[in-house]
């Protein structure tokens, strides 16, 4: 993390901390838990980030959705509601770039549905399909589109039809 970074994140923390309402109380007279919590729910660098990355753990996603329990997140998880992936070690992942201003994004969702007839237990091969260039996409993938306002709006329905028709084609397959 650069030094540029750190400062910006410092100010732009600072300035969100002087604009919380009066009535807002943490759960914790802690500001060193606060911080740890805030710090926390920072991306990590993983070696899977060149692939889909960065990711968050899930103590991050915990927090990213208010502090719920890991039964929560595996309950969204095993919904179609998100997705994980699954290291060597047994870590569990969530590539960031699913998330929008605390949830998931809507569009993800839409991808997420029909990918779910994928037989997937460590979430890489659904993973990877966001992250590999598709001709009827124009060559982008379908985590840019997802992530561009615009590109959603041209191409969103051509990758919700790209989604069902590799879900179909795969499970065939398996």
């Amino acid at each position: 993390m650069s030094t540029q970074f750190k400062q910006e994140l410092t100010e732009e923390v600072a300035r969100q901390i002087a604009q919380l309402p009066d009535d807002v109380e943490p759960r914790t007279d802690d500001v060193v838990e606060i911080a740890r919590a805030m710090v926390g729910a920072l991306p990590r660098r993983t070696t899977y980030d060149a692939l889909v990355g960065p990711f968050y753990d899930i103590a991050g996603v915990r927090r990213l959705f208010g502090d719920v329990t890991r039964q929560a997140v595996d309950q969204r998880r095993r919904r179609n509601g998100l997705l994980r992936v699954i290291t060597r070690d047994h870590h569990s992942l969530f590539p960031v770039f699913q998330f929008d201003r605390g949830r998931v994004r809507p569009e993800v969702l839409d991808l997420l549905g029909p990918l779910g007839a994928i037989d997937d237990q460590d979430g890489w091969i659904r993973a990877t399909w966001f992250a590999t260039p598709a001709a009827a996409l124009d060559g982008q993938t379908p985590r840019q589109v997802v992530t561009d306002p615009a590109a959603w709006e041209r191409y969103g329905s051509v990758a919700v039809d790209l989604a069902v028709e590799t879900a179909d084609r795969w499970s065939a397959a398996a």
